[in-house]
Order: C-alpha cells, then structure tokens, then sequence
C-alpha cells in the first residue's frame, strides 16, 4: 500500500507541474516572447536620438534575436520591423519582465531610466526565422508645459464634454496658475482654449505628473487614454500666474468612423514620401482593397488620398491602426494634425462590409503646403458665382467685401486672371473651390494664369499669414481676365438616342476652329489639351456646331468638353464637363432583352431610359425611367431582385399580356433596403415581361439576379402520376441532374430529369417524346424497384421510327400492381421543354373453343374457332402436340 502511495503522490505531482508549465507556455503564447536562438544583435547597445524620426538598429535582424536599446523616463519609444506582421517584446535586460509587445509597431513610455531588450519573432507563438529584417526605433522626448498651479483646482467639479465639435465653456472666471479636470475618451479629439488668445496651455495625466500635450491657445489632443486629464492655463510659457477672469473652453470630437481592416496586409513596405508641389503622385499601381500603404505626412500640410476606382471606400488612421482621422469615398483630403506616418487603406465598401478584392487598383497622393490665409470670417460674398468676360478690363465682383470673406469666380486653364482689392494693403488668396489648396497669393493685386478650369475662391485679408486679419467695411473685390483663345460657351447635348446624341455650343467672337472630345464617364475624366485626346477620350477635330456623336453605347453615361484652336495664340481652355447618358438598348417593351432560367446575372441602368406608363403593380410605377427583360414561365416560382450591386431607390414590376396590354401580376418598391425582390408563380411557356425603374425619379446602374424554383417532381420520391392514355407537359430547365438514373440502355445521369410513375396493370405500355410540343433532344428510362435501389428496365436515346428528330420512346410490359417510374431527361447537358405522352394496349385474351371427346376409330374436328382480343396483333396459333393423335 506505501509503494501505490508514493506512486499515486507522484503522478499527482507531476501532473500539477505539467499542468503549471502549460499555463505558463499558454500565458507566453499570448503575452511576450522572450526566446531568442539567435541571441543579441548588434552586439553594441543602441542609442536613439529623440527626434522622432525612425532610426535603424540593423538592416539584418532574424526573428529569435534581440537587440539592446537605450532609454530615458518619460521619453516615448515606438520600436518596429520591416515585416508588418512581426510580433514585438520590450523587456528587462535580464529578459524576465515584459514592458511593452505586440505586432509591429509597438509604442511604450519609458518608465525608467537604463536598457532594454527589443525582440523581434514571426508571430505571438514566438516563432523565429533567419532572413534579414530592418529593426527599428523611434524615440519622442515628452512635450514641455508647466504643470503649476497657485490657485489649484477650480471648479472642483470634473468636466466632461459633449462630442458635438463645439466649444464648451468649463468656466467663465479661471485664473493662470490654475487648471480643471476634464474627462476624456481615448480616440476622441479635444481642442482646449482660453478666451485670451496669448495664454498657455497644458494638458496633463491626473496626477498632474506628466504632460500630453501643451502649447498657446488653442491646444488640439487626441486623448491616448480614457480617464481624467488636468487643463491648466498659464500667461506664458514661463509658467506665469495672474488673477483676473478668463474662460476655459473645450471641444471634443468623436473619431470618424472608418475601415482599419487589412486582410492583405501592408504594400508596399516602404513608407512613401510625398512631395508637396499639388501633383497626385502614385504609391502603388498594384494595390488590393482591403490593403493599406504608409505614407509619411506633415503637420498642417493639405493630403488628397485617391483610389483608381471612383467607388472604393478610403480611411486615413495612425500609424497602428487604431485611430480614423479621415474617411470617405474617393477622394479624400485631410490637413494633417500630426506629424509622422499614417495609414492610408483602400476598400471596396465601407462600413460595416469593408470589403476586400484582389483586382489591382492605383493608391495615389497629393499634398499641398498650408496655404496663406484660407479663413473667412465673413463667409461667402456674393453668394452668386462670378463670370469674368476675359476683355482684359477689371470688373467689380462687390463693392462691399470685408477682410476674412471668399467670392467665387469661373476660371479657365491658361487664361490669366488679376485678382485685386481696392484696399492696396490687403493680402489676397486664390485657392481651390473647398479652400484647401492655395494657388497664388499676395499683397494685392495677384496675377495668376489658371491651371484647372472651373472655379476658385478670392479670399481678401486686412493683412497676410499668421494672423490673416478680418475687417468689416466695405471694399471692393475686382478681377481681370485676358485669354488668348476664348473657350466655346453653352455646351448643351440633344437628340440623345441608345447609340447616338448631338453636341451644341457658342463661341462670341470665335474664329478658330473647335474640337469636341467625349468619352464613357467611368473611363474619361480628364479632357486632352490642344489637339491631343485625354485619357479615354475620343476627339473630333475639326468639329462644328450642331455635331453629331455616333457608335455610342447604350445605357453608358458620357462625358463631353469643347475647346477652340485659334492657330497661332493656341488653344482655348475646355469648357466645363456635360454629361448625359445614352438610352438603353431595352428601354421600350417591345426592345425587352429575353432571359432564361439558370441563367447569370445582368446589370444595365436605368439612366436615360424613358419613363414607362404603367401605372401601379404591387407599388407605383411609372414615375422613373426603366428598362424591360422577358422570362418564359417554367411552371415553378421564379424570383428577381436587385438587392445586391444597385446603387440607387429601384422597384421592380412584372407583368404578362403583350407590350401594348400588360397585366400586372406583382410588384416591388423596398425589400432589400431601398433595392426590390419579387417572387411569383409562372404558368409554363407563358411569358412574363420585367420592368426595373426607380422609386421616384431615381435611375442609376443596377444588378438583376433571377432564380427559377425547381419542378416538383425534381426527384424520384416526388414522381407525379401519369395513366394510360394520359399526355403531361413538362420541363427539364430548372431541374437538376439525377446520378441514381446511371445507365438504363443509355446514360441518363448527364443532363437535368424529371420523374413520372405508372402503376401496372398487364397492358403493354408505351411512352414517348416524339411530338411538336418537345424542344430538346431527349432521353426515356425506366425503372422498377425503389427510388434508392433502381432497377432499369428499359431506356432510349433517340426513336429513329419518330417523324422528330431526337425524340425518344420506350415500350414495356407492365406488370399489374407494380410501380415503373419513368425518367425524363436530355442528351448530354440539353434541357428544355417536353410533352410525354402514355398509351396502352390491353392485355391478350384467348379463346381455343369447347372441349371435343374423341373417340378411337372416328374422325372429329378439334379447336371449334378459336378467337383472341387485346395483346398485339396480329396473331400466331401453335397446337400442342404438333405430331399425330
């Protein structure tokens, strides 16, 4: 009994330890990894400067390895690899105590002052792998405030703001040497100020310990903590104090929301460097939706994000991939509030889908260097759009412009404009229409020759950057215009049919000659210059107005510009882009594109469709332009829907009758969200007409899914009855192939089948296809035995004697009380529509006469006259025995 113990204590034991050691290696899993096969390298301690730039340790780091790095309290340490998808560990220098891991980046506060350890593995299971690695480090010393306060907290209550983006007043009689609580939430941005614009702030942890951020009013933070922060105020950066009523005011903003989704990972792996001169320069050419690139950006610098296709879903978040600073639909522009690197990702959705695709599209970006003075206190003024007529000769836009307020003006590529105020000290900015890029500026006036066509904003200041001043009083906002070639003007399309339009235009005092150039929208955005075509575009040269515009595509929304070519001065500007969109080839009933069930999807649009007086089926119709398709009825439900790739308020309606007397027989406004899905019951070889319009007014492109339910007597088990005599139409369409069929004579497990079962009753039976009403080359077989366990019986390809070509016949005896099953099937894959009819022939009966006694030594006649019914004449008499009596 001891021996068992001691045993039974050591199983125990060991056990226990196992168990300790799997927890242990279980917490190791998930934590920080502190293996390291290929030990220390570089063998030197590193040493960064705090510049917060990235600074390499080493170009040949394997994963397994550690480097040692240099630290100091309070400074912020972001360490990272080459590899998006290495996991980090920072450590003691004994390599037992983890400060900081993760995948790469990992950003950690120094907590002390000394070295530690930098780990770099293939993942969180600690994996390792040789293969030169860049690790490196980039170290941000702590932002420099003043955390004094002689006059404490005040108010005692703690703050917490509203996310609404507008200012907030905490108090209205805070003093310098003084701060509040503020609660805050991490990835939300806070903007602290005070009512008197010289004061400093500071922004610090609730201990009052350490500074977040700081600077003189206003002080914009993205909280990296939910929690309570102090907000004190100062009357410099020296940290004085003075008494006397001021206001403390913040404003929150939520982050935007976005899609930090990257099932493809980081590409390329070089952080790309923009140069901020305006142009769009590529990142990738081979870029996937759901993917990011890095780009390194510039704290007030302007940055358009753009995606070659026009609907994939952009969001610009920080360099871990934990905050949204910008998103939206391509394109997106974003001033930067950081300095550093970002993350820009492409998807084909956004939020909640996020979609990924592997289909290669261009990541592109543009920056551009703050601009002057884009402020406008005073707005927009006037609200119309000012059209200069390009004589050379300045003309008042208003004779009553503040300083700090916009007008906007029409301007052509290659005229050249003078913007100037009657003020000659004031500070003009001509910028973009959403005001974010400077195109010129200056003490007025500014001359500037444009470089896009369309329009830009006329800022006047009372004096130039920083402090852009604004003035009521009234001014006046002047602007000259020459251009050595006018550009044509009132650009109209007409006479727009599915593959044909003509274009229209004026040109006032024109004497050159004229190009029109046009192109699908979706391909063609950007016209050509002189004689040459754009991207996508196709020119006419010469051309004259009215011209004609042939060997279009239907249902395809175009683009087109005008330009003049006055010879020796050059070429006018375009004129501003018209669109129109060709009608589609189906927008009439009688034009109705004919679909089949099993068939694919269709997409098409509704844009220049004519609208179709249809009246109300199921919802109300007619009141947007639609497009027609014709679906035979197979004799089941089908459904059609737009639920997936519609981009616009569709209803769908369906209807039979013929085009100039439809009959509703349902409709649909919404049943996928704002798209349409409607399912109805169909008569076999009926037709049935599908109108796709729009709620509304509403057309656009859209997706037409369509689905045809199977036959009821798809399967063996679902057999339908079929008698003698008896003629059934059916199809094979919608059915779906049978392997239990096999091989009955001939193979029967090729093509879609229906089933039909004949309950015996000693007849001879014969069932065939070979008929008008059959369309497709078909095939017989029949069974007895169970719908498991088939038993073939007869099969037939083609009926030779049949007057139709590759009709198909069977005959058998059958049986009485027993069950054939006959199937009906096509030749290889062909399907389509039969008429299987059944015929009998009664079973034989015999009559050989009465019974004759014969007697020895006489003569008598046997068999009387004997008769027979039913069978198959004609017929054949044996006596039995042949020989003689």
């Amino acid at each position: 009994m001891s021996k068992l113990y001691f045993l039974l204590q050591r199983t125990v034991l060991l056990f226990s330890l196992a168990l300790v050691c799997c927890m242990a290696m279980q917490q190791s899993v998930h934590a920080q990894c502190f293996t390291a096969t290929y030990g220390l390298y570089p063998s030197a301690t590193f040493t960064p400067t705090c510049t917060g730039a990235a600074q390499s340790i080493t170009t040949c780091g394997y994963a397994g390895e550690y480097s040692n790095v240099n630290v100091v309290s309070g400074n912020i340490y972001t360490f990272s690899s080459s590899v998006a998808t290495y996991y980090i560990t920072i450590s003691n220098t004994a390599g037992t105590i983890a400060y900081a891991f993760g995948t790469t980046p990992v950003t950690w506060t120094a907590t002390f002052t000394g070295t530690v350890r930098f780990y770099t593995h293939t993942n969180s299971a600690c994996g390792e792998a040789t293969g030169c690695t860049l690790r490196n480090v980039a170290c941000t010393a702590p932002p420099a405030g003043c955390l004094t306060a002689t006059y404490g907290l005040y108010p005692s209550a703690t703050f917490t703001p509203t996310c609404t983006g507008a200012a907030q007043s905490i108090t209205t009689c805070g003093y310098a040497g003084e701060y509040s609580n503020v609660n805050v939430v991490s990835g939300n941005s806070y903007t602290f100020s005070s009512s008197v614009a010289t004061y400093y702030i500071t922004i610090s942890n609730a201990a009052g310990t350490v500074v977040l951020a700081s600077g003189v009013t206003p002080v914009t933070w993205v909280a990296n903590t939910t929690g309570t922060v102090r907000f004190y105020t100062h009357t410099n950066s020296a940290c004085g104090e003075a008494t006397g009523c001021t206001t403390r005011s913040v404003a929150c903003t939520a982050p935007p929301a976005g899609c930090l989704t990257a099932t493809f990972g980081l590409w390329p792996s070089a952080t790309y460097t923009p140069t901020c001169n305006g142009t769009t320069q590529a990142i990738t050419t081979i870029g996937y939706a759901s993917e990011y690139s890095n780009v390194a950006v510039t704290t007030g610098n302007s940055y358009t994000f753009s995606c070659s296709n026009a609907t994939y879903y952009i969001t610009i978040g920080d360099a871990a991939g934990t905050l949204v600073y910008a998103n939206g639909t391509t394109p997106v522009t974003w001033v930067a509030t950081i300095t550093g690197t970002v993350r820009f990702y492409t998807h084909t959705s956004g939020p909640p889908t996020c979609g990924a695709s592997t289909t290669s599209i261009t990541r592109s970006v543009a920056c551009s260097a703050p601009p002057p003075c884009l402020t406008a206190t005073y707005g927009l003024y006037p609200s119309a759009t000012f059209n200069p007529t390009c004589t050379g000769t300045a003309e008042a836009i208003t004779t009553c412009a503040y300083a700090s307020e916009y007008s906007n003006v029409n301007v052509t590529s290659g005229s050249t404009y003078t913007f100037s105020s009657s003020t000659p000290t004031y500070f003009i900015t001509i910028s973009d229409a959403a005001g974010t890029i400077a195109y010129a500026s200056g003490t007025t006036p500014v001359t500037w020759t444009a470089t896009i066509t369309g329009t830009v904003r006329f800022y006047t200041h009372a004096s130039g950057p920083p402090t852009c001043g604004a003035l009521t009083g009234c001014t006046t906002r002047s602007v000259a215009c020459t251009s050595p070639c006018n550009s044509p003007a009132g650009v109209t399309v007409t006479g727009v049919t599915s593959n044909a339009a003509t274009v229209n235009w004026t040109c006032t005092g024109c004497t050159g000659t004229f190009i029109v150039e046009y192109g699908p929208a979706a391909t063609f955005t950007t016209p050509g210059t002189g004689a040459t075509a754009g991207v996508g575009g196709t020119v006419i040269n010469p051309a004259t107005s009215p011209q004609a515009l042939t060997g279009l595509t239907p249902g395809t929304q175009y683009r087109v510009f005008v330009r003049q070519n006055c010879g020796a001065p050059g070429f006018s500007g375009n004129t501003v882009a018209v669109l129109f969109t060709t009608v589609p080839l189906n927008d009439l009933c009688a034009n109705a594109i004919p679909l089949s069930c099993g068939g694919a999807p269709v997409t098409g649009t509704t844009g220049g469709a004519t609208i179709d007086a249809v009246g109300t089926c199921g919802t109300t119709l007619g009141t947007a332009g639609g497009v027609w398709y014709t679906i035979v009825g197979a004799g089941t439900d089908i459904t059609v829907n737009t639920c997936s790739g519609t981009t616009y308020d569709s209803e769908i309606g369906v209807f039979t009758g013929s085009c100039g007397a439809l009959t509703c027989v349902a409709g649909n406004d919404d049943f996928c969200g704002l798209q349409s899905s409607v399912t109805f019951s169909t008569t076999l070889g009926t037709t049935y007409y599908i109108l796709v319009t729009g709620f509304g007014t509403a057309t656009g492109p859209f997706t037409l899914t369509y689905t045809c339910a199977p036959p009821v007597n798809d399967n063996c088990a679902s057999a339908l009855p079929i008698t003698c005599g008896g003629s059934v139409s059916g199809q094979t369409i919608t059915a779906t192939a049978d392997a239990a069929a096999g091989t009955c004579v001939t193979p029967l497990n090729t093509a879609p089948g229906v089933w039909y079962s004949f309950v015996g009753n000693g007849s001879f039976v014969t069932a065939t296809t070979c008929n008008a009403a059959t369309t497709f080359d078909t095939k017989l077989g029949v069974f007895t035995g169970t719908c498991a366990a088939p038993v073939c019986l007869t099969g037939n390809d083609d009926d030779v004697s049949c007057g139709f070509a590759f009709r198909s016949t069977v005959s058998f005896c059958a049986a009485p009380g027993v069950t054939y099953r006959i199937f009906v099937t096509g030749f290889s894959t062909a399907t389509g529509v039969f008429q299987l009819n059944l015929s009998c022939t009664p079973p034989m009966s015999v009559n050989a006469g009465s019974d004759v006694t014969i007697c020895q030594g006489t003569s008598t006649v046997i068999g009387g006259a004997p008769t027979a019914t039913g069978g198959n004449p004609p017929y054949t008499y044996l006596w039995s025995p042949s020989g003689s009596l």
